[in-house]
């Protein structure tokens, strides 16, 4: 059989896809950014479906320290996670763990003030902590990743 230096092995995609869409960094990376806001739009719309659980069991100030010091450490963590990924290296796939463990972070402090609304009835931490994960979202977008300086 004579090749033609054409097929998926050949080139080095073991997958056989053909495509080479694993190795598009910006088709992966704009997956993934979909794919945590829509977890968080999911979870929170079943929360507010379902309504608080615990109702006043759990102390709402309490809870709100939590998710605060949560939110601060997220928050500052995703900013350096994103100013680290510029500096590791010239390839653009380099940037795609960066990106998830930033926006990860921008997801936790989310689903937390949302575990905050389902135990204690905070709809203000619900808010807010939807407000930041919009912002950090915003702040840590795909292109901003893909961007060199």
């Amino acid at each position: 059989m004579v090749s033609d230096g054409n097929s998926d092995l050949e080139r080095g995609d073991p997958s056989g896809s053909g495509g080479g869409g694993a190795a598009d960094p910006r088709r992966l990376l704009a997956t993934i950014y979909v794919a945590l806001a829509a977890g968080v739009v999911g979870i929170v719309l079943v929360f507010l479906l379902i309504g608080p659980a615990a109702g006043q069991t759990v102390d709402r100030s309490i809870f709100r320290w939590i998710w605060l010091a949560a939110a601060v450490v997220c928050t500052l963590g995703a900013g350096a996670v994103r100013t680290r990924a510029g500096a590791v290296s010239p390839d653009a796939r380099s940037v795609v763990p960066a990106a998830v463990v930033a926006w990860s972070l921008a997801e936790a402090q989310a689903l937390l003030a949302g575990i905050g609304y389902f135990l204690t009835g905070d709809l203000p931490i619900l808010t807010v902590g939807l407000l930041l994960f919009v912002f950090l979202m915003a702040r840590h977008r795909p292109a901003v990743f893909l961007a060199r300086p």
